[in-house]
């Protein structure tokens, strides 16, 4: 925060200084330097409140913090700037879907896939939520669609959507396919096998933003 603010005295350059603390906020949460990061973003945000990535971010940050009610007034006010921006809706799925607003959440992954996403990957995580979503609501032939179009986008997915296909199968008692899919959590993640020994049990998360 110091180098920023000399940065700040030392330069009237806006752009310059609003790229210096995006990168410095962005740095610190890939660090998990949470509550150093939210600081740089509300910084941030008294310079350039109208940019929307900061709110992104900052709700990002809010979210790894665990503060769902506030990372969510974050990404609104992101959409309010930025209504076109699936990221965001997706951000805004998550926690939503974290807060026990199935239906919001549900609401907010339709509204992500209307727009289009910058890589598969993303798109992916978007359609994981949205298969959460629908089988916390019993729609679980929608959630396994849902689950099997993010594992087209991106097949590489981490073992936590295997279980969540998985799991689906087993509500819609298909069970050989449930196992199958179970085995492929193990394929993907042989460390994580524990975790599924008795193949049961619902994907009671969202994926991670």
């Amino acid at each position: 925060m110091q180098a920023l603010e000399q940065a700040a005295s030392l330069s009237s350059d806006a752009h310059f200084l609003l790229t210096a603390y995006s990168q410095q906020g962005k740095t610190l949460l890939n660090h998990q330097q949470y509550q150093q990061a939210l600081a740089v973003y509300e910084q941030a945000i008294r310079l350039a409140p109208t940019e929307p990535s900061l709110h992104f971010f900052k709700g990002n940050t809010l979210s790894a913090l665990q503060e769902y009610e506030k990372a969510l007034a974050a990404y609104e006010q992101a959409l309010r700037l930025n209504p076109h921006d699936p990221q965001i809706h997706t951000n805004k799925g998550l926690v939503l879907f974290e807060l026990q607003q199935v239906e919001k959440a549900l609401a907010a992954y339709e509204e992500a896939l209307r727009f289009a996403f910058e890589n598969d990957a993303c798109a992916a995580l978007c359609f994981a939520g949205k298969g959460s979503a629908l089988y916390e609501l019993e729609r679980y032939e929608e959630a396994l669609a849902a689950y099997e179009e993010a594992l087209r986008l991106n097949p590489d997915q981490p073992a936590l959507f295997f279980q969540q296909k998985g799991s689906t199968l087993l509500e819609l008692e298909r069970y050989e396919e449930a196992l199958t899919a179970f085995e492929q959590v193990c394929a993907v993640d042989p460390n994580s096998a524990s975790n599924y020994v008795n193949y049961g049990g619902g994907p009671d998360e969202s994926p991670a933003l």
